[in-house]
């Protein structure tokens, strides 16, 4: 790192929350490690995971650990699974139960270690002295070349769909994926895929006319000055007069799918992309299905005037959820067509030639959270979570070591916990939500780590509130179709789709204040006491009390005083300019640059600090 100056090399924002809970002691009433030897057989023990009970059974020699299973039928496909084949195998081959679990799957990685220790009771054992720390090998990479005509950052859904796609054009393609996993955000999607004039919606009767009425009714009264809102509509109109005198098969149309499109972004989409998604939605769905992947089950969905939400089925008939479903597959054509996937591995910078074009990918082995490349000094600042720095500085899972090399720049902007129900539902206080169905995120999401850290202090879990897993934008369309009560986000504000909530219906924003919060904030001191600003959104006239996660600046430690001085100096003395560049900017202060903040600062962010008259340390 040069030392008269800050390089421009800024990681990007770690938005994926990191929690990692804590292996249970079973020493009471087990056997000292002197009396291990002659324990022999199968012994099984069981802890709760993600869905539901997982179990492990160990095979002991001799007081050895010489064989694990693990299984969770209830574990999230394609997230908890992975940690279901991989650790038991882990556990087995070292001999200890304090093995690192798989990062994207941390529930149930620490469930199966949980298990195992259980199981070590059962067989009349001391689990604790099966904790050896495992350290995973840190052989020392070698830079290497891999020529390929197409690189593909990202091995979600988009990403692998782009790889077969290229592929099939004859392109040789390698895919970077900084998680030890293929699917991304994809594989936690719940719902479906809309798409409008497909061969599958023929398979269904027809019977939204109310829906089509409706739709074309709210065109008119509300958006006819509109043009293409009133274009789309007369065309709709037109096609749903012909279908009506002559109804054969299911009506949708393109045109109709745009229009829903459009009155559901009310009216300021971009129309230009709102048809090139619906003018290729029944394409998409038919590209699926050529590679094996067929999502023929058909059914309403928020926001459309007709059945058009394709959705997979097992060989029983039940509704699958769409990403767990289709990224294996998506995954075994990539295998198929050849594409090279190079997990573990992140993109790092993008190479140019002398015109600025493209050439290359530059990538670390390295999992690719910021705290790393900044323990590493690839880069001399980057913008984290503060609970993810926790968990990095002290090295708790999925990080393997500490990174204590990492040092506080500042708080930056807090991302609020916000709690809302329907105004019908009588939800006053969170623990009002006992009975009802309550959206808290996709599966394993850094959103349901916060329920999951929170609702225990008001006498909430699974299995006294019916937990919805959605992600943000269908929860707001079951809200909306009054098919959830509630929901909790952990989100910046304000939230576009609770903007759009609000437009359509009165709602709750329920306060989490008092003596619960504090106990919350006592054990995860990342967590902080705050309040969602009066008027963020419609009808909401005054401050609600709320909890809130931090994006906070850091440093490498070896960063000179004076540069770290300099950089702090330049955020915090021109914020009305930083305001202006960014509206984030707006929320940061030299009030609040302390809060949820855990792990040190830098000396030189701390003398700048001393000059404004706060005690920061």
């Amino acid at each position: 790192m040069k030392k008269n100056q800050i390089r421009k090399s800024v990681a990007a924002l770690a938005m994926a929350a990191v929690v990692s809970v804590s292996l249970l002691g079973y020493g009471c009433g087990s056997k000292s490690a002197s009396s291990t030897a002659g324990v022999s057989g199968e012994f099984t023990g069981t802890a709760k995971g993600m869905g539901g009970d997982v179990t492990v059974t160990l095979t002991l020699t001799d007081g050895k650990i010489t064989g694990c299973t693990a299984e969770g039928k209830d574990e999230t496909p394609g997230i908890g699974t992975m940690a279901l084949e991989q650790l038991p195998g882990a556990i087995a081959e070292s001999g200890s139960i304090a093995v690192d679990g798989v990062a994207t799957a941390t529930i149930t990685s620490d469930a199966i270690k949980e298990a195992a220790a259980a199981a070590l009771v059962a067989a009349g054992l001391n689990a604790d002295d099966y904790k050896t720390e495992v350290k995973a090998e840190e052989n020392k990479a070698e830079d290497s070349t891999i020529d390929a005509d197409i690189a593909i950052v990202g091995a979600g859904g988009a990403g692998m769909t782009a790889a077969i796609t290229a592929a099939a054009e004859g392109k040789s393609v390698v895919i970077l994926e900084s998680q030890p996993m293929v699917g991304g955000n994809s594989v936690r999607a719940t719902g479906g895929m809309n798409a409008g004039k497909t061969v599958y919606q023929d398979e269904n009767e027809f019977g939204e006319s109310a829906g089509v009425e409706k739709t074309l009714k709210t065109a008119a009264e509300k958006y006819a000055d509109n043009a293409t809102i009133t274009a789309l509509a007369k065309t709709v109109s037109e096609q749903w007069a012909a279908y009506q005198a002559d109804p054969k098969g299911y009506f949708d149309s393109v045109e109709l799918m745009e229009l829903d499109t459009m009155i559901g972004g009310k009216g300021i989409n971009d129309p230009a992309l709102v048809e090139t998604l619906c003018s290729n939605s029944a394409d998409a769905i038919d590209w699926l299905d050529e590679h094996g992947i067929t999502l023929h089950n058909v059914s309403s969905f928020g926001g459309a005037s007709v059945k058009r939400i394709h959705r997979p089925v097992d060989a029983e008939g039940k509704t699958l959820s769409v990403g767990s479903y289709m990224i294996p597959l998506l995954q075994e054509n990539c295998d198929k067509a050849g594409v090279q996937t190079l997990l573990n591995t992140t993109a790092t910078e993008l190479l140019t030639d002398a015109n600025g074009a493209v050439v290359g990918v530059k990538a670390t082995g390295a999992s690719g959270e910021n705290m790393r490349l900044v323990q590493a000094g690839d880069v001399d600042f980057a913008m984290v979570q503060n609970d993810v720095a926790d968990s990095a500085f002290n090295g708790l899972a999925p990080f393997r070591s500490k990174l204590d090399n990492v040092r506080v720049i500042g708080r930056l902007y807090p991302e609020y916990l916000h709690v809302v129900a329907s105004k019908d539902s009588g939800v006053k206080a969170l623990e009002d939500f006992k009975g009802k169905k309550v959206s808290v995120g996709a599966r394993g999401s850094g959103n349901e780590v916060n329920c999951r850290q929170i609702f225990g202090f008001y006498g909430l879990d699974y299995k006294n509130i019916e937990p919805i897993f959605l992600p943000y934008g269908e929860t707001a369309d079951q809200f909306k179709d009054r098919q959830v009560d509630g929901f909790v986000f952990t989100i910046g504000t304000p939230n576009p789709a609770i903007q759009d909530i609000t437009t359509a219906q009165e709602v709750v924003f329920v306060p989490l204040a008092g003596q619960k919060v504090d106990e919350i904030v006592k054990k995860f001191p990342y967590l902080v006491k705050d309040s969602i600003p009066a008027g963020t959104y419609l009808g909401q006239k005054d401050a609600v009390p709320t909890l809130s996660v931090q994006c906070i600046l850091v440093a490498n430690k070896n960063m000179p005083d004076d540069v770290a001085y300099t950089l702090t100096k330049t955020l915090y003395d021109n914020l009305p300019d930083v305001a202006k560049a960014h509206n984030k900017g707006a929320e940061i202060s030299l009030e609040h640059a302390a809060d949820g903040v855990t792990i040190p600062f830098h000396p030189g962010a701390i003398k700048y600090f001393k000059e404004k008259g706060l005690d920061i340390k």
